[in-house]
């Protein structure tokens, strides 16, 4: 395959492997799990155990830089970012490229199924779990796919719930989902 098409099929891929040699090498700060983590993610691109399929990551990317946008905040020139589209950060590229790019060698199943995202406050932790649960329950739709949203708080589940609400309601598609949002039950279902 041609250097040219490869960048084409899979824009992010370089991206994230450029931010794991970064962190790896200290060129970017980092804390002991990241560095581990990136060094793991590096080591597991040449485990024979593993396929590594960069086309399932590109698609939740995908589906989250198209179907997703700011409901608040603003960038880091005052500017508002409400309606504006979620754009992806290379960190958050790294944590999909994990999490969807590792299949176990010759089958359908993934490595990892589940994972514990620690972010510190006020880095777009909310709306980054909100949309990757979103994009992963379209993903994974014709298995039936649930997803629950926890979180310390109830106020922080509340927060991804709204999230994913208004951009149910700025995709203009509110009545393609089933919204309840009672104090019995809140969820979204299609």
């Amino acid at each position: 395959m041609s250097a040219a098409k490869k960048k084409t099929e899979y824009p992010n891929e370089k991206l994230v492997l450029d931010y794991c040699h970064d962190i790896a090498s200290g060129k970017l700060p980092a804390n002991r799990e990241q560095i581990e983590g990136v060094k793991r993610y590096l080591k597991d691109l040449k485990n024979p155990d593993y396929d590594f399929r960069p086309a399932e990551p590109e698609k939740i990317i995908k589906i989250i830089e198209t179907t997703i946008c700011h409901q608040q905040g603003e960038d880091i020139n005052g500017h508002s970012m409400r309606g504006e589209p979620f754009v992806l950060m290379p960190w958050h590229k790294y944590i999909v490229y994990n999490l969807l790019g590792f299949w176990h060698k010759g089958e359908k199943v993934l490595r990892f199924h589940e994972a514990f995202i620690f972010i510190p406050r006020k880095n777009s932790k909310t709306s980054f779990s909100a949309a990757l649960a979103w994009a992963l329950s379209l993903y994974f739709r014709r298995s039936g796919s649930k997803c629950y949203i926890v979180a310390n708080a109830m106020q922080q589940s509340r927060e991804s719930f709204d999230f994913i609400r208004f951009n149910v309601h700025l995709l203009g598609a509110d009545k393609d989902f089933k919204i309840m949002d009672s104090n019995i039950e809140r969820s979204i279902e299609r």
